[in-house]
């Protein structure tokens, strides 16, 4: 397939072996389409799409995806502010792709991504900067302008004239230039001098965001982050939150140095607010048996190497330390979720 674009729409099923793309290539199933692995499933410099409720079937051996290959699963509306999050497994599962394999291979720049990753496997294998990921997969960001408006999701962080807020989940989004720091003109107190007051004073924190909030159980990271606000003097856009990547793995995780299963939060850096971090769930069984979060859990498999898990927040400062400011006036996103629930090894 060179340079194509295949889009296949409706119900029925599908069933490639191995196909080579040049980079260009584009398959988008949708509607009720499914992929019949036969047994495996192999591809390579090219992007496969799914888009509605199209998923791949249950029975596969082998998912292996390299050269720069990208596996997407889009199919999660998130144009609702309010995003109905679940409250179980079960409800998570409910409806959405599940992919099961009995071994699953990423290898040299390739990419599994969306805003709900599901997999069921025996193991994963993660090479040459190859990555499961659900980064700035979740809720939008709010627009900038002078019609700025506030992110998407539970945790959302609104928008200001100067630096939107950060997106909250894990942890509470971070305030805005505008949030931090108000000026009061003629204030009583200070005599009508016009002086400049920062919000972050013991006195003054009741006037901080009250968005960016926390939500959800650290037990049962299966929800999305949420989105950054917007930035009206600045057109700044807030970052997209983190979706979800849960991992149902019987065996063995293998990761170098260079690979990740990531969750993070969009960086932003015109002037709007963080996304928020995700979720990150790698799972000791199959999870369609297990419905509710248990902290005492029994290990089995290991995490082996020394790739990189995250579902860190959105940054709005390149800088390495940097604090918000009227050059980077955005809120940082707050951090999402992440639970294993295996033993370690290497990191």
């Amino acid at each position: 397939m060179a340079g194509s674009h295949l889009m296949i729409q409706g119900t029925g099923t599908f069933a490639p072996q191995t196909i080579v793309g040049d980079g260009d290539s584009l398959v988008t199933l949708g509607g009720r389409m499914q992929v019949i692995p036969d047994p495996d499933f192999r591809f390579a410099n090219m992007t496969w799409n799914f888009t509605d409720i199209s998923c791949i079937a249950d029975g596969g051996q082998t998912l292996e995806i390299t050269d720069g290959g990208q596996l997407q699963i889009f199919n999660v509306d998130l144009t609702n502010a309010n995003v109905a999050y679940p409250v179980d497994v079960r409800t998570f599962l409910t409806g959405n792709c599940t992919i099961s394999f009995e071994e699953i291979s990423l290898d040299n720049d390739a990419r599994l991504m969306g805003s709900k990753v599901s997999l069921s496997t025996e193991t994963v294998t993660l090479q040459r900067n190859s990555s499961i990921t659900a980064t700035a997969c979740g809720p939008y960001g709010g627009a900038g302008g002078y019609d700025a408006t506030s992110g998407y999701g539970y945790g959302s962080g609104k928008m200001n004239e100067i630096g939107g807020d950060g997106g909250g989940f894990g942890g509470h989004g971070g305030q805005g230039l505008m949030s931090l720091y108000r000026q009061i003109t003629e204030d009583f107190n200070l005599d009508g001098s016009g002086g400049e007051v920062y919000l972050n004073d013991s006195s003054l924190g009741s006037f901080g965001s009250r968005n960016s909030s926390k939500y959800g159980d650290y037990l049962l990271p299966i929800q999305m982050g949420s989105g950054g606000g917007g930035d009206q003097q600045h057109f700044g856009r807030g970052g997209r939150g983190g979706g979800v990547v849960m991992l149902y793995v019987h065996g063995h995780i293998y990761m170098d140095s260079g690979s990740e299963i990531s969750a993070d939060g969009e960086s932003v850096y015109g002037g709007g607010g963080g996304g928020s971090g995700g979720s990150v769930w790698i799972r000791h069984v199959d999870g369609t048996r297990v419905i509710t979060a248990n902290p005492t859990v029994i290990y089995r498999g290991d995490v082996v190497g020394s790739g990189r898990i995250s579902a860190d927040g959105g940054k709005t400062c390149p800088q390495s330390g940097c604090m918000v400011s009227p050059d980077y006036p955005g809120g940082f996103g707050g951090g999402g979720r992440v639970r294993i629930e295996k033993v370690t090894t290497l990191f």
